[in-house]
């Protein structure tokens, strides 16, 4: 709401009619040490703090488990943890909706997906270790995002898991020297 206005209670203060217009809002979100607190305070809020009524889990199924357990409840979480009891949004970004389908998150086109980085402490410059290049591996393989997808995130398609495979590939190439 703009400064001055009344925040909404209710379903009915957003549009919604009939017996859901008096059921009154439940907000959920993730504890604030999580980074999606953060990605949702930048992203959705501006920048700006959650409400002081959000209610604060520590997993993206903890929100689901809350808002599936509570009639007029709202909340965010990762795309793979929802489940019975609760449905998932579309969200415009302009003028068109777009559905958090798994190839709208990997395409960036639904207005929510964030990448999950990797990293691994070295030098810029220096190439993986052979510990690391065996995690990218498995990783960027079948396995690896099939690991990925039973965390509830979304995996890469096949084409882009093997292009980072090549990608992995190339960096172990290094100039030779010539005598």
């Amino acid at each position: 709401p703009e400064e001055g206005e009344t925040p909404p209670r209710t379903w009915g203060d957003l549009g919604a009619k009939g017996a859901f217009a008096t059921v009154p809002l439940a907000r959920y979100g993730r504890h604030r040490a999580s980074l999606a607190h953060g990605y949702f305070g930048r992203r959705v809020l501006d920048g700006r703090a959650h409400r002081a009524d959000v209610t604060h889990a520590p997993g993206s199924s903890g929100v689901v488990d809350a808002v599936a357990a509570r009639r007029g409840a709202i909340g965010y979480g990762n795309l793979g943890q929802a489940g019975p009891g609760v449905r998932v949004l579309a969200i415009a970004d302009g003028d068109q909706a777009v559905w958090p389908t798994a190839e709208a998150v990997r395409l960036g086109s639904y207005p929510l997906a964030r990448p999950i980085h990797v990293l691994f402490p070295r030098a810029a410059a220096a190439a993986p270790s052979p510990f690391e290049r065996a995690f990218l591996r498995m990783l960027y393989a079948r396995e690896g995002q099939s690991a990925v997808a039973q965390d509830a995130l979304v995996p890469l398609g096949a084409q882009e898991s093997t292009a980072w495979r090549r990608r992995l590939e190339h960096q172990h190439e290094r100039p030779r020297r010539h005598r």
